[in-house]
């Protein structure tokens, strides 16, 4: 399989996107944050953008080596507004 080649401004949008769509899920049913231990860090593993979630677990594994908790948070897909 050919990943892709990121650059860091698409890492930073695509990342932030799926954030924004994560934090609008967490305002519609706030029980979601019952699965975020408190002080972790949430990883993007996106199931349709094999680069991307490549790297975002590489990022993850670099946060859990220096002793940080790390949620994968695997992700379908952007909504046509979160892509925006």
């Amino acid at each position: 399989m050919k990943l892709r080649r990121l650059t860091k401004d698409s890492v930073m949008r695509r990342n932030l996107s799926y954030a924004r769509e994560h934090l609008l899920a967490i305002i519609a049913n706030p029980a979601l944050l019952d699965e975020i231990p408190n002080g972790a860090s949430v990883v993007f593993v996106p199931q349709n953008d094999a680069a991307l979630a490549r790297y975002n677990r590489y990022l993850g594994r670099q946060q859990e080596q220096r002793g940080r908790k790390v949620i994968y948070q695997p992700v379908r897909r952007l909504t046509a507004n979160a892509a925006d």
